[in-house]
């Protein structure tokens, strides 16, 4: 693979801090404290539950190390159709929990269920389920409760309670409370629980989240040394390329790409995806024509709608509409449609930004295709037709 090649140098190792993975558990606040602090705003974005790749992979959904389907997204749907079936009793405490009208009325719920024990049948399922909805944010209001019932937590077996956490941990690095994501690592020592490579990875994902390199890259370091039980997967790696593209780092990146362990990965589609995306980003037109090329030859498989999609995005943003027109006609003709408007808007802002009209009629057809993205692209064809009116008006004078 010639991702290593284009390193710029070796990898800048970050600064170690142990106490990373040593701190003393923190005392934690009662129930209503954490979760009202985190419902009524501590950095906490709801929507941001359904928008992170590899979503199935970090909470433990899939073996380790196996691929993302090509047809794989991250959406709540796909969450919930590989949790565990909750069973009868599960979803009825799910649809209780759903249906209350108060914290306190949620609180009580599960009051009335604290002497239930059964982790591998009934919590963990029902967690899952309740994950996997539109009420996804009350699951820390669970989680919550059951740290503060420890007859209950403590019930779970070793392997049932880093699921939970890991789990956990995810969710509100995800969701943005990076607070309550380190709280509840530092709590697994506390619980005789090693730091696993998934409760690392959650973290690693919560500090991505919020743009904390130096922290991520430190707790990459501190799994390399530890090794026992933590190494970094390709989950790891993959969570850390996706925080160095997002943010732009195009050094860090490279120093990335350049360890000899995520080199050793093979990527998959979802890595390719975002490398994409992210050279798009960083004006790096020769590194995407070298990523775009390498995805061609290593993926077996047809381009899936995600790649294609990734494609757009990155020939919008280096202004490529004679490529960005092949990939419109190829999806046409797979019957495939626009991710999201994020890509709509940015198809429109490069065929505005070059005064291009050409073509136009079959991103319009994908974009019929494509349900949710008419409002985007139609205020983008109106200030189309305002420009060619002008260039129109121009000429004959």
């Amino acid at each position: 693979m010639a991702l290593r090649a284009r390193a710029a140098a070796g990898f800048s190792h970050a600064r170690l801090d142990s106490r990373l993975f040593f701190r003393g558990s923190i005392a934690r606040s009662g129930f209503s404290c954490i979760a009202t602090a985190t419902a009524s705003g501590y950095g906490y974005t709801v929507e941001s539950w359904s928008e992170t790749p590899y979503l199935e992979l970090v909470l433990g959904l899939r073996p380790e190390g196996q691929s993302m389907t090509a047809g794989a997204g991250s959406t709540l749907a796909a969450v919930r159709a590989k949790r565990p079936n909750p069973g009868y009793y599960g979803r009825l405490m799910r649809m209780r929990l759903e249906n209350a009208s108060s914290m306190g009325a949620r609180e009580a719920i599960l009051d009335k269920k604290s002497y239930v024990r059964d982790f591998e049948s009934f919590w963990i399922p029902m967690l899952g389920d309740l994950m996997g909805g539109d009420y996804h944010h009350y699951s820390l209001e669970v989680f919550t409760w059951l740290t503060n019932n420890p007859m209950v937590l403590l019930s779970a077996k070793r392997p049932q309670l880093e699921q939970l956490y890991a789990t956990m941990i995810s969710y509100a690095g995800v969701v943005g409370s990076l607070r309550l994501a380190r709280i509840w690592f530092d709590d697994l020592k506390g619980k005789g629980l090693k730091q696993s490579t998934r409760c690392c990875n959650a973290l690693i994902l919560a500090y991505a989240k919020k743009g904390d390199a130096q922290t991520a890259l430190s707790i990459l370091e501190q799994m390399k040394a530890f090794r026992k039980g933590c190494s970094p997967n390709a989950v790891t790696f993959y969570i850390l390329i996706a925080m160095f593209a997002r943010l732009g780092d195009s050094p860090g990146l490279a120093n990335l790409l350049g360890d000899s362990e995520c080199s050793s990965f093979r990527p998959d589609a979802m890595t390719y995806n975002t490398l994409l995306c992210g050279y798009s980003k960083m004006g790096m037109p020769e590194d995407f024509d070298k990523t775009h090329g390498e995805m061609m030859e290593d993926l077996e498989e047809e381009l899936s709608e995600e790649s294609y999609n990734a494609l757009l995005v990155g020939c919008s943003r280096l202004d490529r509409l004679d490529e960005l027109q092949r990939c419109v006609g190829e999806m046409l003709a797979r019957e495939m449609s626009l991710a999201s408007p994020v890509v709509a808007e940015e198809i429109a802002k490069a065929y505005r930004r070059n005064r291009w009209v050409e073509g136009l009629d079959t991103v319009i057809q994908l974009e019929e295709k494509s349900p949710g993205i008419s409002p985007t692209f139609q205020s983008f064809v109106n200030a189309c037709n305002d420009d060619l009116e002008k260039k129109e008006a121009l000429v004959s004078r």
